[in-house]
């Protein structure tokens, strides 16, 4: 550790909160730079759900709701979601009891088939589609690197190389080379 440095400049004159208590009403504002008028935000509360974030009662505070893993924010307007995805009203709670997977259609799921396959029409309850990295069977020849069990050597036997899968999703085999 060196020595000590040169005293700074005092601060803005103003009221001390040295001595001010802090708790989720009366948290530890600090005068910013820009003046008293500016709004200066000391902390992000976290809180569980609706009733919590209501129970707050400060204005320019940043709370994350834990039950819907949102940011929002208190303006004179009261509490506004400030992010953008996932957006839910702020009286939304999310039901925990379903799952992709489970068999049951749910809000934000094109499908659910009920299974964990990656070469059907329903990838982690999305509608498969070419361009996904899964290829759909009977549908795609291959999709990206997948080519289900494929090579050059079992497409075209007697020869070797890489295959190459089309935008289309359809197999490309001219990189295939047979031995001369």
């Amino acid at each position: 550790m060196g020595p000590k440095g040169d005293r700074g400049f005092p601060g803005p004159p103003g009221s001390c909160l040295c001595g001010t208590r802090m708790n989720v009403n009366n948290p530890s504002y600090r005068e910013s730079m820009f003046g008293p008028s500016s709004t200066h935000v000391p902390v992000i509360f976290v809180v569980n759900n609706q009733e919590e974030l209501e129970r707050l009662n400060t204005q320019n505070a940043i709370a994350f709701r834990k039950d819907q893993r949102s940011l929002y924010f208190k303006d004179s307007l009261g509490w506004l979601p400030i992010q953008v995805t996932p957006f839910y009203p702020v009286d939304y709670t999310i039901d925990h009891r379903g799952s992709c997977g489970d068999g049951v259609l749910q809000p934000g799921e094109e499908c659910d088939d009920g299974n964990n396959n990656v070469d059907d029409d329903c990838i982690s309850c999305h509608r498969a589609y070419c361009g996904d990295g899964h290829q759909h069977k009977g549908v795609e020849d291959c999709d990206g690197s997948d080519f289900g069990y494929l090579t050059c050597e079992t497409y075209l036997p007697g020869s070797y190389g890489d295959l190459q899968c089309t935008p289309y999703c359809y197999i490309d085999s001219t990189s295939c080379r047979y031995f001369t």
